[in-house]
């Protein structure tokens, strides 16, 4: 969330690569994308992403299991799958609990 309280989009983080590494709107969309692209590959095929600072994103099995449909309380199997998982970095945890002025001037993309 940002200061405003609102999720920021992928063109709002492209237009802060932009500014801060001085690309142009279309190469800091191109760098955005490949940088997606490599994490979502390296989950598809089973792997984990960790970036110091921020988090490590990976992939996690969960094994069948019982359930009830809500609708009608039958019983049902809800099946196995895989689910991609993020889990925050310590650093990360400790900047999300402090104050919005506080952490604003940690941030390296405003």
């Amino acid at each position: 969330m940002t200061a405003e309280g609102k999720a920021i989009t992928r063109r709002e983080i492209g237009e802060r690569l932009s500014r801060r590494l001085g690309l142009s709107a279309r190469e800091s969309g191109l760098l955005l994308e490949a940088f997606l692209e490599a994490v979502s590959r390296q989950m598809e095929e089973g792997g984990a992403v960790t970036l110091s600072g921020l988090g490590r994103f990976a992939v996690r099995s969960t094994k069948a299991r019982p359930g009830r449909n809500p609708k009608t309380g039958e019983a049902a199997l809800i099946p196995a799958r895989i689910k991609p998982t993020f889990t925050p970095s310590g650093s990360l945890c400790k900047l999300a609990g402090r104050s919005p002025a506080l952490s604003r001037d940690d941030d390296w993309m405003e």
